[in-house]
């Protein structure tokens, strides 16, 4: 019987796990290579209250050690892994006390994805994007990007190793882990790739809370994958949001869609004075982006990467196709213009030392505000930002880990009844605590190897 990775993500962002040998867990749960029938009840793991405290930089908790709580593993959606030959893996909801915990992000997420189709009726699409760099050791025995190729260039697909690797990914998460993959080619950096995955949590989908929340999951997952296959070879992956100062950051891009929960229509598409609720959505989360931004990039390196002119979004704007604004609204398709004409939008702020619940979570809170208020939008940015003279130019963004935590601080008020009061000054301590840690460091090369060696 295969062995039950149970995985979480915690409040620094990292993927942990427990397993469960298989002589514990008799059905392991449904999967593409299986055909056993799976408990419906979950898997019960018990975890000290303060595995939701650990920073990322170091092994100690910031809360007391005093309490449990529970991961109820939901072994009947459990999925093998391409890269832990004999395990399968899934997630779960924390609880305390049989209770949703206010510390568990994944619950964070649920309870805002509830919210928004209850209150306003809403379904939300998603689709995210992997970006990342292989690293090989050097002769030196140092590690180094394993090429130095561009943007699409052809040629960064030739090795045999990147290849083979890239091939195995895309078939583990299709095959394996039932992701959807869009696209994938050679990005902007050395040893830069990405890989498009989803959408997530279509129409057709008839629990559209869980379907989202699994979705990110499977996000959890596809990012595990190309750690794991990328091991297999004698490489090493890595998310960091900003590897090289001169070279293109790695991003974690997130693809959100609007449909109506009650007959599956585009809210963009149907945008109006009447339906408004996809301007209002969107204003909501520009109107918050500041304060969000220590939920989406909550390192000092998530900075060096959300600079002006670096397609990473730096101001507090939004436009049509433009990408270097943090919003940007996609047409795909259609030919209409203004906002009827737009299919979904991209927000660029985020990257993968970001917790993905609290990332998504975060969104749809930030767009019910908007609903909530009736906002509306200012108008759209039709150029590069940095480029307009500094009268002209939008809001910048926080420019460094201490202004996002100020930036939020500053927004308290809001952010601690989303939050819950408990789980906004819990992820306030985790952030101020590795700030200060990062300003310990002798070095940019040692606050890097930290980075690359976690995420």
């Amino acid at each position: 019987m295969a062995h039950l990775a149970a995985f979480w993500v915690d409040n620094a962002g990292l993927a942990r796990c427990r397993v469960v040998p298989g002589s514990r867990v008799p059905q392991v749960g449904s999967s593409a290579t299986s055909q056993q029938q799976a408990p419906a009840s979950p898997l019960h793991v018990t975890l000290t209250n303060a595995i939701q405290s650990m920073p990322f930089v170091y092994d100690v908790a910031l809360e007391p050690p005093v309490g449990n709580v529970t991961l109820a593993a939901e072994v009947s959606k459990a999925v093998p892994l391409s890269w832990m030959p004999g395990a399968n893996a899934c997630f779960g909801d924390m609880l305390k006390d049989g209770e949703a915990w206010a510390h568990c992000p994944r619950s964070f997420l649920r309870r805002q994805a509830k919210a928004l189709l209850d209150e306003f009726g809403i379904q939300v699409t998603v689709g995210f994007e992997l970006e990342f760099q292989l690293l090989h050791r050097n002769t030196d025995g140092d590690l180094t990007p394993v090429d130095s190729t561009l943007y699409c260039e052809a040629r960064s697909l030739y090795n045999p190793t990147t290849w083979s690797l890239l091939q195995r990914i895309v078939s583990s998460l299709e095959n394996d882990l039932g992701i959807p993959v869009h696209q994938f080619h050679a990005e902007s950096a050395s040893g830069q790739f990405e890989i498009s995955i989803g959408p997530f949590n279509t129409k057709t989908d008839s629990d559209p809370v869980g379907s989202l929340v699994e979705a990110v999951d499977k996000l959890v997952l596809a990012r595990q994958c190309v750690y794991g296959l990328a091991a297999q070879v004698g490489w090493q992956a890595t998310f960091v949001p900003k590897l090289r100062e001169h070279e293109a950051g790695n991003a974690a891009h997130i693809h959100l869609g609007l449909l109506s929960a009650a007959d599956g229509t585009n809210l963009f598409t149907n945008s109006s004075e009447q339906q408004p609720e996809a301007e209002q959505f969107v204003a909501g989360i520009l109107t918050q982006l500041p304060a969000m931004c220590l939920l989406l990039a909550p390192t000092c390196n998530s900075y060096e990467r959300l600079q002006p002119q670096c397609w990473a979004g730096a101001f507090q704007c939004y436009g049509y196709e433009n990408k270097e604004a943090p919003i940007r609204l996609i047409s795909g398709n259609n030919r209409e213009t203004g906002l009827s004409g737009v299919d979904h939008f991209e927000i660029k702020t985020g990257d993968a030392t970001a917790n993905p619940y609290v990332s998504l979570g975060a969104l749809l809170a930030g767009g019910m505000q908007g609903l909530r208020g009736h906002l509306k939008l200012p108008p759209s940015l039709t150029e590069d930002p940095s480029t307009l003279p500094r009268p002209q130019q939008p809001a910048r963004l926080p420019g460094s880990l201490e202004e996002a935590i100020k930036a939020l601080g500053e927004n308290a008020e809001v952010w601690r009844r989303i939050l819950s009061p408990t789980y906004f000054e819990l992820l306030l301590t985790l952030r101020k605590a590795e700030w200060k840690h990062d300003a310990e460091q002798p070095s940019r090369t040692d606050r890097l190897h930290q980075l690359v060696m976690r995420f």
